[in-house]
């Protein structure tokens, strides 16, 4: 069959098929047939006319009938056992080494705990701190050694604890973006800490019962401690040995495994915080329960997250479908007249930005430097009132307890922000705000299409002032702010895409976004919260007293004598999260650029009419045929 024969034959089916996907109230009976009917069409051009636009325009149709009809299909029962019995042990065996140089750090830094405190009287002091070792001395006077476990309520310990164990196993994971240095370096620190603490214990004649109260749920607490130490190591070899991958598909594949591996060790860690909350308190427990609980976590840690991955590949079972799939992604073409996901736009936005990032790491080191420099020159020998005096002294002072502390970096960058007691920062944040925005917008003005991004400077220059000023003042609402951002910042930004990609001004833009919004106001907060979470666990590294710890080894390089040598750690602070935040804060551009798309093809259909447009009709011409 001709095609404009095909196309006659069955161009009213698919006019109605399309009134039908239009419609507020769709017949779901005659929706379900003319999906049939359409797939059968599919399938017969995808035979007959392979690369013809009426293929391309009834495959773009199926998929929408296909969204439509299962979208809200229940979600696949089996993922929740696929993911314990295959992915996450999975996971486990593709980081079997890396789990094993984990393992042999923590031993390492045990002995080395243990050792230090037998030669050193007060190292046990020094790591885990007078106030600490003065309470639990007076708890041994009273008899009750392990008092510290009853001082709190048993809910509250619990959600205290979790949420703390949490944190570090995440950060232990993120310091694997180091080079895997950094997580190695916390397991290390953690490591020692115990070995202190088992010295400290062992020297008043206290092992046994210290040992059956802490390890208690010490045994799920520190073997996490352990698995992400693994997961951190892995990712920093993704970047550091691609091997016959590129390097962002090693490191996409690395990512994946150790995220998986951090699930697990997440869910474990909430049954030690449950153990620590509500169980360990009590002492007086009989050693033979107690113990019994050890030996059980023990056998559950090792079985399932070393034995049962070697079984699995011993087996052949072991499946690396992840590993294409991931590297797919990596390869996809960027299309942008489609309809994503949040995970889409986010996978994207960070594919385009890592393309990019001449752009953002000059323009942010620019930022940074000038903004550093002019905030010292403003502050003068009053510095220390803006910033925290003990901001340093807890990593550099000799408790390497703090060494793990570290997590979210608000608490040290919210100074910056603080309007209310230096008013000069609005302007010089608003300042620093419109390059980072211009450069955003136009390393992803790279990969839009071309009909997008074509504004003058000067409209460029303006639509970024008023971005960038409307997003400080959210700022005045101080700590309320954490609240104001996220409802204000997504909508900003999103209008200053908008007007970037269609060449206009920052309010036209606006209303562009806003008449796409019906429907996608949740998915655009979502972005906005997804890709925050992303910055913020980032950026979470840069307030690690690893940094301060190197800070402080680059100022003893420098003479007492030189005038600023004591500003010198706040300066390399302030530089660093300022950098960090102009260098990351584009992939939030890059998003809502991405989101914008999505948000036009749903609204408008723009890409369907086109497909719709592009299928051709033939005539014959001297026995030939020919489209017109």
């Amino acid at each position: 069959m001709r095609e404009t024969d095909f196309i006659g034959q069955n161009k009213e089916k698919w006019v109605e098929f399309e009134k039908i996907l239009h419609s507020e109230k769709k017949d779901a009976e005659k929706l379900s047939r003319l999906f049939i009917e359409s797939t059968d069409d599919l399938s017969f051009s995808r035979t007959y006319y392979p690369n013809r636009s009426v293929r391309v325009y009834l495959n773009g149709l199926a998929q929408q009938v296909y969204q439509t009809l299962y979208r809200n299909r229940k979600k696949d029962k089996g993922a929740f056992k696929r993911f314990w019995t295959q992915e996450l042990p999975d996971a486990m065996w593709y980081a079997r080494k890396q789990l094993l140089v984990s393992f042999l750090v923590f031993v390492l830094g045990v002995g080395i705990g243990l050792l230090s405190s037998a030669y050193n009287p007060d190292f046990v002091e020094i790591i885990l701190g007078e106030r600490y070792v003065e309470m639990t001395e007076n708890n041994i006077k009273n008899g009750d050694p392990m008092a510290v476990y009853g001082q709190t309520s048993h809910l509250e310990m619990f959600l205290m604890i979790t949420w703390n164990n949490i944190r570090v196993s995440f950060l232990c994971f993120l310091m694997g973006l180091l080079f895997s240095i950094g997580s190695g370096f916390i397991v290390f620190t953690n490591a020692i800490m115990v070995g202190a603490f088992l010295y400290f214990f062992i020297q008043r004649s206290l092992f046994w019962e210290s040992f059956y109260a802490i390890m208690l749920h010490g045994t799920l607490e520190l073997s996490m401690i352990v698995l992400a130490g693994a997961a951190g190591i892995a990712l920093g070899k993704g970047l550091l040995f691609p091997g016959s991958y590129s390097r962002l598909q090693s490191f996409l594949l690395s990512a994946r495994h150790g995220i998986n591996i951090m699930i697990g060790v997440s869910a474990f860690l909430v049954i030690a915080g449950f153990i620590e909350g509500f169980a360990t308190r009590y002492t007086d427990a009989p050693n033979v329960i107690r113990g019994t609980v050890i030996l059980l976590s023990l056998t559950l840690v090792v079985g399932y997250f070393v034995v049962y991955p070697f079984r699995r590949a011993a087996l052949g079972l072991t499946k690396p479908e992840i590993d294409k799939e991931t590297i797919n992604e990596a390869q996809e073409k960027l299309l942008f007249e489609k309809i994503k996901k949040t995970g889409q736009i986010i996978n994207e936005s960070w594919r385009t930005f890592t393309k990019s990032l001449t752009g953002p790491l000059v323009g942010s080191a620019f930022v940074a430097t000038i903004f550093t420099a002019f905030l010292f020159w403003f502050l003068g020998e009053t510095y220390l009132e803006f910033y925290d005096p003990f901001l340093f002294s807890s990593g550099l002072g000799g408790e390497l307890e703090s060494l793990a502390d570290g997590f979210w970096f608000w608490d040290d960058a919210n100074n910056y922000f603080d309007y209310w007691s230096y008013f000069i920062l609005f302007p010089l944040t608003t300042l620093a705000l419109i390059p980072i925005l211009i450069i955003g917008s136009n390393s992803f003005k790279r990969f839009a299409p071309a009909s997008s991004g074509k504004n003058n400077f000067g409209i460029t220059l303006l639509n970024a002032l008023i971005t960038a000023a409307l997003m400080s003042c959210c700022f005045f609402a101080s700590y309320g702010a954490i609240i104001v951002i996220p409802f204000i910042w997504p909508l900003l930004i999103l209008s200053y895409a908008a007007a970037e990609l269609e060449n206009d001004f920052f309010f036209m833009g606006m209303s562009s976004a806003f008449k796409s919004l019906k429907g996608n106001l949740g998915k655009t907060w979502g972005l906005f919260l997804a890709q925050g979470l992303v910055l913020w666990s980032i950026m979470a590294i840069t307030s690690t007293p690893l940094f301060y710890l190197i800070f402080d080894i680059i100022g003893t390089n420098f003479a007492a004598s030189i005038p600023w040598v004591d500003k010198l750690i706040y300066i390399l602070h302030t530089w660093v999260i300022l950098f960090s935040l102009g260098a990351l804060f584009p992939t939030m551009i890059h998003s809502f650029s991405l989101l914008h798309f999505s948000n036009q093809e749903i609204a408008n259909a723009t890409e369907l009419k086109k497909r719709i447009k592009s299928i051709s009709f033939k005539k014959r011409a001297y026995g030939l045929e020919k489209e017109i």
